[in-house]
């Protein structure tokens, strides 16, 4: 194995080294910071599929009481 030549010694190889952590760091931010942004995407389609759901829900028993029908939550049950 050759000797390291004296061009890859000294102040600038711990400058190098210092950018390379830097460099190992940020990649690692930048993959944690794209898993939380799936995670979120995931959970906002959950959340629109479900506000859809309900959207669907509130159209039908609107719908249901302009028909004359009642409501539900209208009468309680002992009536």
């Amino acid at each position: 194995m050759s000797p390291i030549p004296p061009s890859f010694t000294g102040p600038d190889d711990e400058r190098l080294r210092l950018v390379e952590e830097r460099l190992t760091f940020q990649q690692k931010l930048i993959d944690d910071l794209n898993a939380a942004i799936l995670a979120q995407q995931g959970d906002l389609g959950r959340l629109r599929r479900e506000l859809h759901e309900c959207r669907a829900a509130l159209e039908r028993l609107a719908a249901a009481g302009s028909e004359g029908d009642d409501l539900p939550y209208e009468k309680p049950p002992h009536y």
